[in-house]
């Protein structure tokens, strides 16, 4: 397993888990957290549609010795176990305490803004006193990185001009990030500065929708005419500067393998060099 650093300091494992979907892995929870670990895996994210699966990760992580790194995001809450969305500050704060708890925790490795997507929810924040509320918790030592999460580029901009903060989650893959250009597809300009303006300010990126919802790994549905593998959606995120772990959606044993089969792969079956030679009459 390849480790990255934070901005903390902190060491978090290139392949990550996202936790969405683990509801439809029903009683196989403790066993994918498990398995993840056994493996070198030592990042996850939290957000989920609801939060049954809790107490199987915190069980399979205590077993683990609680080698995990958590990144919680505010402005999420479980009201009668179901996921809403909220930026009401008191609900924020309750709902950081919640998940603190929830996973035995004591402080955030990292702490993100749920789903800024908008203009003017970015601006709600900034002026309702949720960021500021964040730097309280980090100069406070609750917290050790903060950021946000966005599928957003503009919006990721702002935040790192206008803020300080430390990551960030972003869906990433090569759907949103080739554009035709006069002599076949490009990165689009704006995303591949915004990835190397975080690699020089030192903020990482955490992907998440690395298989595009699944859609890049079917050739009838990838915008490229043919599937990609694992292996290959997994490397190119992390060739991405500014790249920390890369984190898809795990919902059972098979999920999870096939993520962890990029640890196995060779470089030709990683490579994804096949983008750079197709042209917009391929897409």
């Amino acid at each position: 397993m390849e480790y990255r650093r934070l901005r903390s300091g902190k060491r978090i494992s290139a392949l990550g888990l996202g936790s969405g979907f683990l509801r439809d892995a029903g009683d196989d929870v403790h066993t994918i957290v498990s398995k993840a670990m056994d493996a070198g895996v030592n990042f996850m994210e939290t957000s989920m549609y609801d939060d049954p699966c809790a107490p199987a990760i915190r069980e399979a992580v205590r077993e683990h010795g609680d080698g995990m790194v958590f990144q919680l995001q505010t402005g999420v809450h479980y009201p009668g176990g179901q996921y809403a969305a909220t930026r009401d500050p008191e609900e924020c704060r309750e709902s950081f305490e919640t998940e603190l708890r929830k996973y035995g925790l004591d402080h955030a490795d990292l702490l993100l803004f749920h789903c800024v997507d908008e203009a003017q929810d970015y601006e709600r924040i900034m002026s309702d006193g949720l960021y500021d509320m964040l730097v309280e918790w980090k100069d406070e030592g609750r917290v050790d990185n903060i950021g946000f999460t966005s599928h957003t580029p503009e919006i990721c901009r702002r935040f790192i001009e206008e803020t300080v903060v430390d990551d960030f989650m972003l869906s990433l893959n090569p759907t949103y990030d080739f554009v035709a250009g006069d002599n076949g597809l490009v990165m689009d300009p704006e995303r591949l500065e915004l990835y190397r303006d975080c690699e020089r300010r030192g903020i990482g990126i955490v992907v998440m929708k690395p298989y595009g919802g699944g859609i890049l790994m079917d050739a009838e549905t990838s915008p490229f005419g043919r599937a990609m593998t694992p292996a290959q959606c997994i490397q190119y995120a992390l060739d991405r500067p500014g790249a920390v772990s890369v984190v898809p959606g795990i919902g059972s044993v098979g999920q999870l393998e096939a993520m962890l089969s990029y640890l196995d792969a060779s470089r030709e079956e990683r490579d994804y060099s096949f983008i750079g030679g197709l042209t917009a009459a391929d897409m």
